[in-house]
């Protein structure tokens, strides 16, 4: 085994919205009526995607002889919004269920663990059961944390929170995080206080980077939802991004890995041809508008 510098680990998952029939969801889960979730194949691919990287989180855990800190930032449920008829069950107690069995290898492989509240909208006061329910680090009396600022032993700081934005084009995609870094650096210098190394926010279900435009670099990660009704609506032939984000901090400094870059990325079924029988791609995702 290759001998590393002390090594801490922080994985960010985010946005896994249990209970949306379009978004991961543990198989053969309970529902109230007695019966049980039946994932579609979109869902059975997320779910394939979730626990490859986890096996991958943990092998890098194991390589580095990391101490692993896990942090979930936001939207843990979907819960029953805008009247859409994409969602398991309207009963909030077998989303929250839904949400901590997905949670529960992340948890249990984690030194630490911590969760941000996500969007009122989608999670209510259902995020803090969750937390409560995974024996999440505390935050005061709450086990949510609105904001996570975490120096890790390593001695990088983060500034974690779930709301972020981002441009809805490609060329637009990292101005938000520049505009994000530079308040931020401005109202820590103001304050006397240490900026951030690493801010990551969420919410917008896809990846981007401030760059090494600045010392502090901002980051959105990726989801585990694909594209529903309400998101196709506001923003029609749009892709998620789907993955997490896991920051390797050495001696004060942090690179992040994409797990998922390139790897979980939904398929396309076949094009429908005149002279050619159209039978799609086995469990493939629709996507795209080519």
């Amino acid at each position: 085994m290759k001998n590393h510098p002390k090594t801490d680990l922080v994985a960010i998952p985010a946005d896994i919205h249990s209970g949306s029939t379009v978004a991961l969801c543990p198989p053969r889960h309970p529902l109230p009526d007695g019966g049980q979730v039946s994932l579609s194949k979109y869902q059975w691919w997320l779910d394939d995607c979730w626990n490859d990287a986890w096996d991958k989180v943990e092998a890098m855990k194991e390589e580095y002889q990391a101490t692993l800190y896990t942090v979930f930032n936001g939207d843990a449920v979907e819960g029953d919004h805008d009247n859409s008829a994409q969602i398991h069950t309207k009963d909030i107690d077998y989303q929250i269920s839904m949400a901590v069995e997905s949670l529960t290898r992340p948890r249990e492989m984690s030194d630490e663990f911590f969760m941000t509240s996500g969007t009122p909208r989608h999670v209510g006061t259902s995020e803090e059961t969750v937390a409560r329910e995974l024996n999440a680090n505390m935050c005061g009396d709450r086990h949510l944390f609105h904001m996570l600022r975490l120096l890790t032993e390593t001695d990088v700081l983060f500034n974690i929170a779930h709301k972020g934005n981002m441009g809805r084009l490609p060329h637009t995609f990292p101005n938000a995080l520049n505009t994000l870094v530079v308040k931020t650096l401005h109202q820590r210098a103001k304050r006397k206080k240490r900026p951030p190394d690493v801010i990551v926010r969420s919410h917008v279900h896809r990846y981007a980077t401030s760059g090494d435009n600045y010392k502090t670099q901002a980051f959105i990660t990726p989801g585990w939802k694909l594209v529903d009704e309400y998101i196709h609506n506001l923003d029609p032939g749009s892709l998620p991004d789907i993955g997490l984000l896991v920051f390797i901090c050495q001696e004060g400094k942090a690179r992040h890995v994409w797990i998922g870059r390139d790897e979980y990325v939904p398929l396309e079924d076949e094009p429908w041809r005149r002279d050619a029988k159209r039978t799609g791609t086995p469990g493939s995702v629709s996507g795209g508008n080519g």
